[in-house]
């Protein structure tokens, strides 16, 4: 007696347990069917096998890093964890946005740049593509985190592009330079020949302060550099302290970094090496971008 009510209870386990099972399955398999989104297209050119071939399988099977394809299944792997992001089938597109939120999103990315690349290349009608596109954008806005980056990824800079419509202009571009690096030396002369002169001839010093007291204006063609060597050396003169300072070396000691930065910005605008620069700063940004 006591053995077959062990046997019931034991039964009675078992029945009870499979009637969880029974109802929990369906539920979980219908929810896993409510995942996903479907994208639909007619175009019989896009097909697992011909995405594949673009993807550039071999025996239908692709696979880098952690991003395979076969059998039209679109797969992330996440820390051991395989995540299918989507499945191609005769005209339809399934998407699993649970897998595009769980799965590593950089891994995900360079996933649907290789999909969205295999259909742009499989040969198919450009509308369909385009709806094709915009349907995977609109079907969950964790599709579209990924897909909208996608489109923008392609609006770079064309600097070839650039450069054969400028180039006609280049030359006169060029002359323009030229005339702007020789107007900077014939300026960078003349100032250093008004400064000579006013820190030492005393006489057009009085002069050109003379034209100047009531203006409120500098004298003409005479730098800081030159005005405050001036001022400095007076103050000691006045002050009766009893130092030298020779104007002269004080004021090439405060322009030297002019004529330095100047003679540099001269030299790389004549010998081109300003395309240098340009080389190094698109690199840095290479590197920022990725």
């Amino acid at each position: 007696m006591v053995k077959n009510q062990k046997g019931l209870r034991i039964f009675g386990f078992m029945f009870a347990l499979f009637l969880i099972i029974s109802v929990i399955a369906p539920i979980s398999i219908f929810a896993d069917e409510e995942n996903f989104k479907t994208v639909t297209f007619t175009d019989s050119k896009i097909t697992a096998d011909s995405l594949a071939e673009q993807m550039g399988a071999k025996d239908g099977v692709y696979k880098s890093g952690n991003v395979s394809y076969k059998g039209g299944v679109l797969t992330v792997t996440t820390k051991g964890e395989p995540y299918n992001i989507l499945k191609v089938t005769d005209g339809k597109i399934q998407i699993d946005p649970v897998a595009f939120q769980e799965a590593k999103q950089k891994d995900v990315t360079k996933a649907m740049r290789l999909f969205t690349d295999a259909i742009s290349n499989v040969g198919a009608n450009g509308d369909t593509v385009q709806q094709i596109m915009g349907d995977l954008q609109e079907a969950d806005s964790n599709v579209s985190s990924v897909m909208l980056p996608l489109i923008f990824e392609s609006t770079k800079g064309d600097m070839y592009q650039a450069y054969k419509i400028t180039s006609p202009f280049l030359n006169v571009l060029s002359i323009v330079i030229g005339i702007g690096a020789v107007c900077l030396i014939l300026f960078l002369i003349f100032s250093t020949v008004m400064d000579l002169a006013y820190i030492g001839l005393p006489i057009w010093r009085n002069v050109q302060a003379d034209k100047a007291e009531g203006k409120g204006k500098n004298p003409f063609g005479v730098s800081y550099e030159a005005m405050t060597t001036v001022n400095e050396i007076e103050k000691g003169l006045a002050g009766g302290d009893g130092g030298y300072k020779n104007a002269y070396l004080l004021y090439f000691q405060r322009r030297v970094i002019t004529y330095i930065v100047l003679a540099i910005c001269i030299m790389y605008l004549i010998g081109g090496g300003l395309s240098g620069i340009i080389g190094f700063v698109l690199s840095l940004v290479g590197g920022i971008t990725g």
